[in-house]
């Protein structure tokens, strides 16, 4: 429990609300008409935190969505591999503890359930695309190097073996981002950015980023996932 009080200390200010059910209360500050990709991102995303056996910690991002009324976090299987223990942070500063679900290691993905309805957060209803083009126009919500809820538009730019490529801009701590089409839909999670090398010293691309299709999940299998 230490180590969850120390996680929600250095999140959010100690004078924070506590309600009972869902509350919009920190989606007010969304532009009225933002597009619905940037409005289901910011309303469903959540902060995710792994903990491994010596206690270090590992955060990444997530979002909440439902499937006939069933709810679970969907993120990037890199963010919880190995982890001990893995918690939910919603906007409000309540913390949940999380089940890993599902793991595909082969395109990064990680499905998460918690017991309990998350407050701050809104579940999306979990659908996706029936094809991807380049050139598609995406936004993310996510926790960039620790700015937290932020949110960020690009688009689809091509392929690489499993994953699709953004140019969007993306820093460690927005891993398990879902990404999200005009239309609300899910593409995918952001998986990884690119290291080049032009100097002879790895670095990070931050606007070119990898992506984990969703397109082999349908809300069947995820049913199917959150009920085993």
């Amino acid at each position: 429990m230490g180590r969850i009080a120390i996680l929600l200390f250095s999140l959010l200010s100690t004078d924070t609300p506590v309600v009972d059910n869902y509350n919009s209360d920190f989606h007010k500050d969304l532009h009225l008409f933002a597009d619905t990709s940037v409005r289901k991102s910011y309303k469903s995303s959540v902060i995710i935190t792994a903990f491994d056996s010596n206690q270090k910690s590992n955060m990444g991002s997530g979002n909440y969505f439902k499937v006939y009324r069933k709810k679970f976090i969907l993120t990037a299987l890199h963010v919880v591999e190995g982890a001990e223990e893995v918690v939910v942070t919603d906007k409000g500063g309540q913390i949940y503890k999380a089940t890993i679900k599902y793991k595909d290691t082969f395109r990064d993905l990680a499905i998460l359930t918690v017991e309990e309805q998350i407050k701050y957060a809104k579940p999306m209803e979990y659908k996706i695309p029936m094809g991807i083009e380049r050139g598609k126009e995406i936004a993310y919500c996510g926790h960039p190097d620790g700015h937290y809820f932020t949110c960020y538009n690009g688009m689809i730019s091509g392929t690489s073996n499993q994953y699709l490529l953004l140019d969007v801009f993306a820093w460690p701590g927005a891993s398990g981002s879902a990404v999200f089409d005009r239309s609300g839909r899910v593409i995918g999670v952001l998986s990884a950015l690119p290291l080049s090398a032009p100097t002879g010293f790895p670095i990070l691309i931050p606007n070119i980023v990898r992506l984990a299709p969703v397109l082999h999940l349908s809300p069947d299998e995820i049913w199917e996932v959150i009920n085993e």
